[in-house]
């Protein structure tokens, strides 16, 4: 891994003034350091959607570094399973990611905030929002590197018409460890955690009768064959981040960690862009392919949405300290 290579850099890579040649006082060189190649793994199948992050990312990162420092995706939930990879990388299997800080909510407590964040991902790095999330990082062992996925929103896809927010607690619904403060907050108590790679089948053999996920994925899938409705509004945002062993970002020479977080701010705005640019692009193939949208009443939905975001903050303000509590709510609301 690159842990090795970063090793190497600082070993034999840099060329210090000792080994310069020329008249006495001459300025030492710039040191130059070896190539790095950083190994990353995704919780998505490499050919989905929500991976768009982690593409503009190694490209601008080519880019920026002018090859010196290239990302190498090692796979996806097939190479390690989704809610391992953090381990993976905070052990030093791989050196980065892209998951989310609910699989390792019991190391960090607040993931939840990551989709009620009510800030873009350039806002976060200038409210204090990003710093105080890496230092909350470092202290498990790993790196913050900041947002894979943002512009995007949730929506319930479902078998079912309803007509208010309140009848979601009627269906039987596709569950996952991050949906459970949601519902919750929703009264959904009637679900079942299925993988997302088998919502397909269990909406189609009726084992399900909704569940939540942003559009694009809907699409990818194919899943608008075996679902009549989409829900709007869309709610929260997608909590999918980059974070990277802490040793291999403390290994790596100062120009080499600027190449990356320049990279991830160039890459950050531009994604955003491209997710808020498809939303509704998305929405329209999907009625095309004969799926109907359910349009809440402003006043119902209003509420769903205030509820949606609550949810959120609820399960942060239960899991951390009232002094840490409130500084979130200092860094990530406008």
């Amino acid at each position: 891994g690159a842990a090795g290579a970063a090793g190497a850099a600082g070993e034999k890579g840099a060329t210090g003034a000792k080994g310069a040649k020329g008249a006495p006082g001459a300025p030492a060189p710039t040191p130059t350091y070896d190539p790095m190649v950083l190994s990353v793994v995704s919780y998505f199948a490499e050919d989905q959607p929500s991976n768009e992050g982690l593409w503009i990312l190694a490209n601008t990162l080519e880019k920026v570094s002018k090859g010196k420092l290239t990302l190498e995706f090692k796979g996806g939930p097939e190479a390690i399973a989704a809610a391992e990879q953090w381990e993976a990388v905070r052990y030093g299997v791989v050196d980065m990611a892209v998951t989310g800080a609910n699989n390792y909510r019991s190391l960090l407590p607040e993931a939840d905030v990551f989709p009620v964040s009510e800030l873009t991902p350039t806002e976060e790095r200038e409210s204090g929002f990003y710093d105080l999330m890496d230092e909350r990082h470092n202290g498990i062992g790993l790196k913050y590197l900041g947002r894979a996925l943002s512009g995007t929103e949730f929506h319930f896809w479902l078998n079912v018409k309803i007509e208010t927010w309140e009848e979601l607690s009627t269906l039987l619904m596709r569950g996952n460890p991050w949906y459970d403060p949601l519902f919750k907050a929703l009264g959904i108590e009637n679900y079942i955690n299925v993988p997302f790679t088998e919502v397909y089948s269990a909406m189609d053999q009726g084992l399900t009768e909704g569940f939540v996920f942003v559009a694009n994925s809907v699409l990818k899938n194919s899943l608008y064959e075996v679902t009549k409705y989409g829900v709007n509004p869309g709610f929260w945002k997608a909590g999918d981040i980059f974070i990277m062993n802490i040793d291999v970002w403390n290994s790596m020479p100062a120009e080499y960690q600027g190449f990356l977080t320049e990279a991830l701010v160039s890459a950050e705005q531009e994604l955003r862009d491209h997710f808020v640019g498809i939303e509704q692009e998305v929405q329209t193939k999907l009625k095309a392919e004969g799926m109907e949208f359910i349009e809440l009443a402003p006043a119902n939905a209003e509420v769903f949405l205030d509820l949606t975001m609550q949810s959120g903050w609820s399960s942060v303000e239960e899991a951390v300290s009232p002094f840490l509590y409130g500084k979130y709510q200092e860094v990530a609301r406008k």
